[in-house]
């Protein structure tokens, strides 16, 4: 066998390495040369070290491994400044810019009970506001959106609408809207009902407003200001004729009212 010294190669040191059969063959006509040498190249992987390019004060060493890195921290980068130039959607109010809604009542109601959020998500609170009404007068959308429920909860008539990153509820109230409807603010969503009454034996519209799953004060919506509370018993109650208790309602409470 006889060996050679290794060559450097493109892809790195070659080695060549050279075996002499002991007695070669002839060589026929148009078969490949035997010269007795069978000759096997074999290349070393690439250098995983940095390399340098360049001579004497331009010389700068390459990483290979971290342009993936660099690229993806450049893309990154530049996501984040298209997100931060683009403008917000249209229609949405940013938290903190309350929109310009209607009362949900006509003429303007008289507050009965107001906004006292609960301490923690299902503590004790009262999570809108009460406004007097008579039973069966006509709930209108305090702002444009779209109906997101319409039907019975708990025996209570809710509609709900979205507007965007805020909704508003309002009940108890027999819908004339469904789900889906598009509706412009002041836009008739149905009628006051009596069972599931807050303020019962009296009527009063139970009227909500969330951003997500944090209750806010609808109040804003109207910019009301200050409330002055209204006493329940202003007026004597709807009279019920005796032993009648509203579909709805829970054995041992009347009208099913009471805040939540």
């Amino acid at each position: 066998m006889v060996s050679g010294r290794a060559n450097s190669g493109p892809g790195g040191p070659v080695l060549l390495s050279l075996r002499r059969d002991a007695s070669p063959g002839p060589i026929a006509a148009g078969s490949r040369p035997q010269d007795g040498v069978r000759r096997r190249v074999v290349h070393n992987p690439l250098p995983r070290d940095p390399v340098t390019t360049g001579a004497g004060a331009h010389a700068r060493t390459v990483h290979p491994s971290r342009r993936p890195a660099l690229v993806l921290l450049a893309l990154t980068a530049l996501s984040l400044l298209l997100l931060l130039l683009l403008p917000a959607p249209p229609g949405r109010a940013a938290p903190g810019d309350d929109p310009v809604g209607e009362w949900p009542l006509r003429p303007r109601p008289e507050v009965v009970d107001r906004f006292d959020p609960p301490a923690v998500p299902w503590g004790a609170g009262h999570r809108g506001v009460d406004l007097a009404a008579r039973p069966g007068q006509v709930v209108h959308a305090a702002l444009p959106g779209r109906v997101a429920f319409a039907g019975r909860i708990a025996g209570r008539g809710v509609v709900t609408v979205s507007h965007g990153d805020t909704r508003t509820t309002y009940e108890p109230v027999a819908a004339t809207v469904e789900v889906g409807d598009l509706l412009p603010a002041g836009a008739p969503l149905g009628r006051l009902e009596l069972a599931g009454s807050h303020c019962f034996p009296r009527a009063c519209l139970h009227w909500g407003w969330l951003r997500g799953e944090t209750y806010l004060d609808p109040l804003r919506l109207v910019g009301a200001g200050p409330v002055r509370l209204l006493p329940l018993w202003r007026d004597a109650p709807w009279p019920l004729p005796a032993g009648l208790r509203p579909a709805g309602a829970p054995a041992g409470r009347p009208g099913g009212g009471g805040r939540w």
